[in-house]
């Protein structure tokens, strides 16, 4: 008898695979490919079948495209993208009339995460009526797409595409990218370099795990910039050595002609931490010890025992008490 098992692949996707006996079978694939195996059915009718499940939206049945010809079959799907595309850039501009009713204000969450006043000074960000940090995406052709939310908890994204957060936007003369998970680690890998270092980086996020849209925003900047070096920073954990790896196989497909590397060892992130952990780390480790207060002794017998009066003291006593006699 064989199981499904789920499994994570190269990119951090769920996918499964037919076991017997803890061996693979070669049978295997995504949700699309487990729905065929289970059913029989075909392509089109598996994929308007996942489409009901999806989006709750009743699609016409896959087996009447079969009959329709090819150029008309085009068409439809044309059109299908041109509406997407449309109803997409409807929710970009709702996205950024949110992102217009932020602030400049001091973030007194970003100052309690050790982000110091010169890093503020020389980066973007917003607060919102809520007090969230606020850390604005680009996609590919450098025009907002969305906005990160950070407070206390997961970051929150808003509902529309991402793309990647540029911390500092006036680094003139560029010569490589850092990407960090969010825009709470730019922040903090900015903090971490040297004047020197920031002066030729790139601090961007991509707003949580990396996708297609991170790889394209990226390669547009890298365009824009003439960058060719991007250093990948995520966190010291599973999940970041994940994303490290996705976002190289996205940027080698779709921009072949930049160097990436992981970069995390340069900072010595330990086990679990992500760069806003070690930049409060080494703030800790910088703080002078505070000095222990002295403690009074409450034990009468423990202290010093009084002064020995002196001969001549003991003369004087003797006549004081000889005159009162």
């Amino acid at each position: 008898m064989r199981e499904i098992t789920l499994r994570t692949n190269a990119r951090g996707e769920e996918c499964w695979i037919a076991v017997k006996g803890g061996k693979g079978s070669g049978v295997g694939g995504d949700v699309f490919h487990l729905h065929q195996h289970a059913t029989g059915a075909g392509f089109l009718e598996t994929r308007d079948e996942l489409r009901k499940i999806a989006f709750g939206r009743d699609f016409e049945s896959g087996a009447k495209y079969q009959c329709v010809p090819t150029a008309e079959r085009d068409a439809l799907a044309e059109q299908r993208r041109e509406e997407e595309a449309l109803q997409a850039e409807f929710r970009r501009a709702a996205v950024y009339k949110q992102y217009k009713q932020t602030n400049d204000q001091p973030n007194a969450f970003l100052a309690s995460r050790g982000i110091d006043e010169q890093t503020l000074a020389e980066t973007k960000w917003r607060t919102d009526r809520h007090g969230n940090a606020v850390f604005p995406h680009v996609r590919e052709d450098g025009k907002f797409t969305g906005f990160e939310r950070k407070h206390e908890g997961p970051a929150l994204f808003s509902k529309s595409q991402r793309g990647v957060y540029i911390a500092n936007l006036s680094c003139a003369n560029p010569e490589r990218i850092k990407v960090a998970e969010g825009g709470l680690d730019a922040l903090s890998l900015y903090q971490l370099d040297t004047p020197e270092q920031r002066a030729r980086t790139l601090y961007v996020s991509s707003g949580g795990n990396p996708a297609e849209d991170t790889a394209r925003a990226l390669r547009g900047l890298a365009n824009r910039t003439g960058v060719r070096q991007v250093d990948l920073v995520y966190d010291q954990d599973d999940a970041g050595t994940r994303h490290t790896e996705v976002l190289k196989q996205l940027l080698a497909e779709q921009a072949p002609g930049l160097q990436v590397a992981d970069r995390r060892d340069d900072y010595r992130m330990t086990e679990g931490e992500d760069p806003n952990d070690l930049l409060l780390r080494r703030h800790q480790q910088s703080q002078p010890p505070q000095a222990v207060p002295e403690q009074q002794d409450e034990n009468p017998q423990s202290q010093a025992a009084p002064k020995p009066a002196t001969a001549e003291e003991e003369m004087q006593e003797t006549a004081a008490h000889r005159r009162s006699m």
